[in-house]
């Protein structure tokens, strides 16, 4: 088992917690991307806890697609993060290394949007259906492992 332990549901936009949402709005205000809510095709939430040597850290990862969109706020503590890439623009792939154990998606490309130069973001997922599901709506193919 990683060193995160990963759990992520399916939801709607109206289901964020509202300082999320606002994140998300400030996001799409600051790019000029319209009402993602509005727009959102689907919506899924990543619960994660990590084990510290003195406790635990969890952080929760909110991810919203649009038809051209990809966002997700980070939230920890006090403190929520959004980051988008347009879909166009970007390689999305399932994550794999075999130096870390961890699930999720990696995406390549101009990361986030805006960027002047290409990069890559990770975003941790858990096993359940949802994650497969979110993989779907991206067009993510899953890799047959031998």
């Amino acid at each position: 088992m990683g060193d995160w332990r990963r759990s992520t549901e399916e939801g709607s936009y109206g289901d964020l917690p509202p300082d999320v949402q606002g994140s998300i709005s400030a996001y799409a205000e600051r790019h000029q991307l319209g009402d993602l809510g509005a727009d959102a095709t689907f919506c899924a939430v990543t619960a994660s806890e990590r084990k510290k040597l003195f406790g635990k850290r969890g952080q929760t990862t909110s991810i919203l697609v649009t038809p051209a969109l990809l966002v997700w706020t980070v939230s920890e503590g006090n403190d929520d993060t959004t980051t988008g890439v347009k879909r166009s623009e970007v390689e999305i792939s399932e994550f794999h290394s075999d130096l870390v154990d961890d699930t999720g998606l990696e995406v390549f490309g101009f990361v986030p949007i805006g960027a002047s130069e290409r990069g890559t973001a990770f975003i941790g997922l858990g096993s359940e259906a949802a994650s497969r599901r979110l993989k779907e709506a991206l067009g993510v193919e899953t890799p047959t492992r031998t």
